[in-house]
């Protein structure tokens, strides 16, 4: 290989597919096992198909998008992301969204809060989503913050990874594959 080598080609749709799709159930699975070794008895369990989990999840995607993907690629490989995680969603029974639009306001509940966050030097997205997922869920007394400090550094490490593995590839700028996909077809 050495210095001559070319990145594979490939579309938004099929890296996805390929890669983010699993990272999503990871990072899903986490967040429930870490919420059921600290929970209070009396606190609620999380599920797989809860809704508040499952948008909370897809918006700790916007820093992967954000700092992985070029700026062609960005908003495309996110909307297609969001499609595919709305196709899930609605199979595993969490999402009720009647289209596209709906499904992003969903998020963009999530994501706003990262959002006002960013313009401070600290503000880490997991710390964020999971002090609000927390909050939403009634529970109190930095169970958020305990949450996070047990994620943290699995997410981090986690965008590192999105990060390495984009570079092995190379996106084209509105591959037939993610038009198509995006077509329906």
């Amino acid at each position: 290989m050495g210095w001559f080598s070319k990145n594979k080609d490939i579309s938004l749709s099929s890296f996805i597919d390929l890669h983010l799709i699993e990272i999503f159930h990871s990072v899903r699975k986490l967040i429930m096992e870490v919420w059921s070794n600290y929970r209070a008895d009396d606190d609620l369990e999380l599920e797989k198909n809860d809704e508040d989990l499952n948008y909370a999840v897809v918006a700790l995607f916007e820093p992967i998008f954000h700092t992985s993907f070029g700026m062609f690629n960005y908003a495309l490989g996110k909307l297609i992301f969001h499609q595919k995680i709305m196709k899930l969603g609605r199979e595993e029974g969490w999402c009720d969204a009647k289209d596209i639009t709906a499904f992003i306001k969903k998020v963009d509940v999530w994501e706003n809060p990262m959002a006002k966050a960013s313009t401070e030097e600290d503000a880490d997205p997991a710390a964020i989503i999971a002090q609000a997922l927390a909050e939403k869920k009634g529970s109190t007394d930095g169970f958020g913050a305990l949450v996070y400090v047990s994620i943290g550094k699995a997410f981090f490490d986690i965008v590192k990874h999105v990060q390495k593995t984009t570079k092995k590839y190379t996106f084209g700028y509105q591959h037939p594959e993610d038009l198509d996909y995006l077509r329906g077809k």
